[in-house]
């Protein structure tokens, strides 16, 4: 009995505790500013018919919580004086009040609004991206609780365009709905973005071993680029060192940071134009076999070209074509069905570029993806904490507040959706794993796994690290849906290295192949055939950088 009355009362004890947290969390919690800013949209409608819908609105973190979709219809009218800071005249409980930012807190002209009867407050910004308003910090903090009016911020240039509309002599009043829409987890935009990805790495993949079957001759970045043979550069690839890796990151991050220092409409412009002079040679070569697969007596005969030098004959047919889809993308990039040609141009280059360059061992991609990884999150996650500024990466990819928009990016429209914008998708993040992929297709093919003598197909290294990349890119998805790092956009290499390189490392020491591999000779002779043949652990030792590797099988 004792023991039982001790154990009410330190459960009274515990009821009092509990109570008393409860309250002061009530309390802090009550005081403090937390609604989330989510996405927000506000529909302007004249005579019941939506003339505009402002898809950048961003909620307060005070104020009653919007609703998802269903939103009443506010009578906008515009604030008098128009910042709302001092006592305004009375307003109908269906009024939504359009005032300018500046001279008190928002917590004050919510207040103001509130005391006035109104029943929603439009805050119009000074600069031309809206932010969530707050309640002031630390002892500047006002207490959010007394605002108890719904509260967005619009910017700058709608908040021009909601002005003219009130202060138009119309016979009819203009509404605002202000509402949260649904947004789906995942839009099937990811989808297709995967599936572009995948098959530009595919396609490159198969265009190399198409190559190497024809004969291409392999030429190291850290020596000679040609040879003085008549008919050496007709059909050659670059092998990358691990010197050239270094340099990628180093030139990468110096352009990422002129491009962000330097943005303007005019340089925009000079990076479309370079781009399109890319992208045309890229579709050039693109769609060279198809034409001469489907004109066989195009493929012998050469022609002369002014500028252009010496091309093959189905060129009559290829430059007029790659040309004309340069031409109306530039002309038309800011259309809503530009982005497909912009994805055709981006998809040619890409596999243009896995086709001339090589990595030519494991070595060397050890050094280049380890050293992109922390490249992408470093521009991403820690630049943007260790300066307390915007990520520099997500700045220039989303182009800031310019009209033109940096083209080397894979772009698919939100399909599903209702806030729009583009899945996007840097090029960097397919070809950087992609030289990979195609690096294990080539291991594979020497090492027999497609003829089935030392394993399946699945056993080699291709295929597991296609699929490390697609779950790599799902895993991006993963992020961006659960915002993490609290970015708009996320470091793609940070799931796409893992999940590719790694899976290559682990199954390579698995099957002790990981010296071959590290070692590795891209180009096929006799004596590499004798070393694998002899020991199959051994270090194959790596072909001379100045003496260029040609292959027949």
């Amino acid at each position: 009995e004792p023991t039982r009355s001790r154990f009410k009362r330190n459960m009274k004890h515990l009821d009092v505790a509990l109570v008393a947290m409860a309250t002061v969390w009530s309390v802090v919690g009550a005081s403090t500013c937390n609604n989330v800013a989510v996405p927000t949209f506000v529909d302007v409608l004249r005579g019941g018919n939506v003339r505009e819908r402002i898809r950048t609105a961003v909620p307060a973190s005070f104020g009653q919580v919007l609703p998802v979709e269903g939103s009443t219809n506010y009578r906008l009218v515009r604030a008098e004086p128009t910042d709302a800071c001092t006592t305004l005249q009375k307003l109908e409980n269906d009024t939504a009040v359009l005032l300018d930012r500046g001279r008190c807190t928002f917590v004050e002209k919510a207040i103001n609004v509130q005391n006035a009867g109104g029943g929603m407050v439009v805050v119009v910004n000074n600069q031309t991206e809206a932010f969530q308003m707050g309640c002031g910090i630390g002892e500047d903090a006002e207490p959010g609780e007394d605002v108890i009016v719904p509260a967005v911020m619009i910017d700058a240039n709608s908040g021009r365009m909601l002005v003219e509309l009130v202060e138009e002599e119309e016979e009819t009043d203009v509404y605002v709905a202000v509402y949260a829409p649904k947004i789906p987890l995942l839009d099937l935009s990811a989808v297709v973005l995967l599936l572009l990805a995948v098959c530009t790495i595919a396609a490159g993949t198969w265009w190399t071993v198409c190559d190497d079957q024809a004969g291409v001759t392999l030429l190291s970045m850290q020596g000679q680029v040609a040879s003085d043979e008549p008919d050496a550069n007709e059909n050659f690839a670059l092998l990358l060192t691990e010197w050239n890796a270094v340099m990628f990151v180093l030139v990468a991050s110096s352009v990422l940071l002129i491009l962000f220092l330097f943005m303007s409409e005019l340089f925009m412009i000079l990076l479309i134009l370079i781009f399109a002079l890319a992208a045309f040679q890229s579709l050039l070569y693109f769609t060279q076999p198809m034409i001469e697969s489907i004109f066989p007596s195009l493929r012998s005969e050469k022609v002369e070209y002014p500028l252009l030098g010496e091309n093959p004959r189905s060129s009559l047919i290829g430059i007029p074509l790659s040309l004309s889809v340069v031409v109306i993308w530039v002309v038309f990039r800011h259309s809503n069905w530009s982005w497909m040609l912009q994805d055709l141009m981006g998809v040619s280059l890409m596999v243009f570029i896995l086709r001339q360059f090589r990595l030519p061992n494991l070595r060397v991609a050890c050094v280049l993806l380890p050293l992109a990884f922390v490249y992408d999150v470093w521009w991403v996650f820690i630049q943007p904490r260790v300066f307390h500024d915007q990520s520099v990466m997500v700045s220039v990819a989303t182009g800031a507040s310019l009209k033109e928009e940096i083209p080397m990016l894979l772009k698919v429209p939100h399909i599903m959706n209702p806030m729009g914008g583009y899945a996007l998708l840097g090029y960097g993040d397919v070809i950087l794993p992609g030289l990979l992929v195609v690096l294990n297709m080539h291991v594979d093919l020497r090492l027999n796994y497609w003829e089935g003598k030392t394993g399946r197909v699945l056993g080699g290294y291709y295929y597991p690290s296609l699929m490390g990349y697609v779950v790599g890119l799902m895993l991006t998805y993963v992020a961006l849906i659960f915002n993490v790092g609290g970015q708009s956009g996320q470091p793609a290499l940070l799931y796409l290295v893992p999940c590719t390189l790694g899976t290559t490392v682990v199954l390579a020491l698995v099957r002790r192949e990981f010296f071959k591999l590290w070692g590795w000779k891209i180009g096929k002779n006799e004596e590499a055939d004798a070393d694998i043949e002899n020991d199959p652990n051994s270090m194959v030792e790596q072909v001379s950088p100045l003496v260029p590797l040609s292959r027949t099988d």
